[in-house]
């Protein structure tokens, strides 16, 4: 609550689960923080469906409506798998997860949740979602081989966004003229590089203005680390892109012309 200066543990977990006759405590996954309280959270943990606190985690109450979507390796470290939900980073109501069961949406902050718009998932590729922090009820889906798919009205109806021919991730940075507006990145391969025969993938930037897909990575030999897992726009330096990688560390890149 003070900017990262201090942490304290939290005051409870949520509770014991039993699961094919073991016993699973809130081990791993991912807990997220709402953007507009910072005592709303949901932790999906190791085996367990999602939890939602109010109350800084002194008290948990168990979701519903995601038990029949998911299951328990859904939120534990395995390749993309951790990137499978997120929260709306502007309206605090939404949270937003894809299994293989299709994509869901909650409403009221987590306690229960619906089945969304159709994504298209179609092959074996993880799919990752990811939320604009500019623009509420703006979600995108990255689906590998299957493109990329963004939905503006809270996850309830899905288009592709055009001229990409594979998406792996997928991110939001900071506008060249409004640091609360967003450009959009995605590391994969654009169709135009596609067609010229280009099949190594790199980050892009989704140029708002004109719509082109800027390679940002003009080396078309190699992959970028091991295996790129993570993908993060620059809040405050417009044109710069941040990118983790499987064992090979933080890579950085920035436009040439910003």
């Amino acid at each position: 609550k003070d900017g990262g200066k201090t942490w304290s543990d939290l005051p409870s977990h949520p509770p014991l689960v039993v699961t094919n006759g073991y016993t699973w405590a809130a081990l791993g996954g991912q807990l997220r923080i709402a953007p507009d309280n910072c005592d709303h959270m949901v932790w999906i943990g190791l085996f367990q469906f999602p939890y939602v606190t109010k109350d800084g985690g002194k008290t948990w109450t168990n979701s519903t409506g995601a038990q029949q979507a998911i299951t328990g390796y859904a939120w534990e470290w395995n390749g993309a798998n951790w990137h499978q939900w997120a929260n709306d980073r502007v309206d605090g109501n939404y949270w937003y997860f894809f299994w293989y069961s299709g994509f869901f949406v909650s409403s009221d902050g987590g306690y229960s949740w619906h089945s969304g718009g159709y994504v298209g998932w179609e092959d074996g590729s993880l799919p990752l979602v990811k939320t604009d922090f500019a623009k509420a009820g703006h979600v995108c889906v990255a689906l590998g081989f299957n493109g990329l798919r963004c939905s503006i009205d809270y996850g309830q109806n899905f288009t592709t966004v055009e001229n990409i021919n594979a998406s792996r991730l997928v991110g939001f940075g900071r506008s060249k003229s409004d640091p609360k507006q967003s450009v959009m990145y995605y590391f994969g391969i654009s169709q135009k590089d596609r067609d010229a025969g280009i099949m190594t993938q790199a980050p892009y930037q989704i140029d708002p203005s004109s719509g082109d897909h800027i390679r940002m990575d003009t080396n078309s030999t190699y992959m970028l680390g091991k295996g790129p897992q993570l993908l993060r726009g620059d809040r405050q330096t417009y044109g710069r892109i941040y990118i983790g990688s499987e064992g090979r560390g933080v890579y950085f890149s920035t436009l040439v012309d910003s």
